[in-house]
């Protein structure tokens, strides 16, 4: 394992790379965090994902957004036009790194949907494709994030404050800064606009029935994508609290089903 930093001097991103534990292989894997409490709760499930890839002989990197976790840039930076870009250079870093000629992309949650939106974008260069629990619409998302912190701060008897406007206004989110900016283009996150262009190589891991008006079945019917492969699975969400030790859970099964699936 080794920590690092990439991008530009302006953008400084802080990754991890795993290096290929068996015969390396030609192509290479890059993990797209969640975002907010969710990135916090789903590090111990991405790290051994991390591994478990490594395993098979993919040198694999994940790695912070700008303005989260230990990259650059203040909490009330980030933004989705900005993170996608953080993904796009994290792809060539990893290619670059590996020399490997192809890229595995692994997302959850948000990093889900992010992934997805970089890997229609980035065609052949894609090998595999997997949304685990992805984002379907980002205004569905928001009303469950505002839905959590609400909860969370009767149960601790305080009020929740809105963010000053010199400070990109908005509210905090379950300890996270979402301000104005960023709410308004993650409620404009929409999964179905790039259905059509997924790889044909794509999976879909299903823990829960996203919220929200539309289904991913649906989507999945007018795009006529029934080449995506999906998978329903009973199982634990990394993404979610453990009140045990404040972490989230490991989910054995998603892993060893993804790394399976990758081949």
């Amino acid at each position: 394992m080794m920590p690092f930093y990439f991008g530009s001097e302006s953008r400084r991103l802080f990754g991890v790379y795993e290096a290929a534990v068996a015969r390396p292989r030609s192509s290479a894997a890059l993990i797209c965090y969640p975002w907010g409490s969710e990135y916090i709760h789903a590090h111990r499930a991405m790290r051994r994902l991390s591994t478990a890839l490594a395993g098979t002989g993919r040198h694999t990197l994940r790695f912070d957004y700008f303005g989260t976790g230990d990259s650059g840039g203040e909490t009330s930076e980030g933004d989705l036009a900005g993170w996608r870009e953080d993904v796009d250079t994290a792809f060539d870093e990893i290619l670059d790194m590996s020399q490997a000629s192809r890229v595995t992309i692994i997302g959850l949650r948000m990093g889900a949907t992010l992934a997805a939106e970089i890997a229609a974008n980035r065609g052949r260069a894609v090998e595999n494709l997997v949304l685990w629990d992805p984002v379907v619409a980002g205004s569905d998302y928001i009303k469950d994030l505002h839905d959590q912190a609400d909860a969370f701060v009767r149960r601790k008897g305080i009020k929740r404050e809105p963010r000053r406007s010199g400070q990109g206004g908005g509210r905090e989110v379950l300890g996270f800064c979402l301000t104005e900016a960023l709410e308004s283009e993650i409620r404009a996150l929409d999964l179905e606009r790039v259905v059509p262009r997924l790889p044909k190589r794509t999976l879909i891991i299903e823990t829960q029935v996203a919220s929200g008006r539309t289904s991913l079945d649906e989507i999945m019917t007018r795009a006529e994508r029934l080449d995506v492969h999906r998978e329903r699975m009973e199982s634990s969400r990394p993404w979610l609290e453990d009140l045990s030790d404040t972490a989230g859970a490991i989910p054995v099964n998603v892993i060893e089903q993804i790394v399976t699936w990758c081949g």
